[in-house]
């Protein structure tokens, strides 16, 4: 099954992918699905501790980076 969700690449050290993978197994997970269970934890935490992070937040955010950068993220 083709999945049109954004693909993100991660650089980290072998042990924390194996880590990660028994935690995933311990969890009754993939891995994948621990890891997007721990980054929408962790932007909940955030958004509890400093307010919602808003659509415009996020536009604003968008438009600095590619200003910096000239070109997208």
């Amino acid at each position: 099954m083709v999945s049109n969700l954004p693909r993100i690449w991660v650089r980290i050290e072998q042990v924390y992918i194996d880590k990660l993978e028994y935690i995933a197994w311990r969890n009754r997970r993939y891995r994948n699905q621990e890891l997007c269970h721990l980054m929408i934890n962790h932007v909940e935490r955030y958004e509890r501790a400093r307010g919602e992070i808003t659509e415009e937040m996020l536009k604003r955010f968008r438009d600095l980076v590619k200003s910096r950068n000239g070109r997208d993220r």
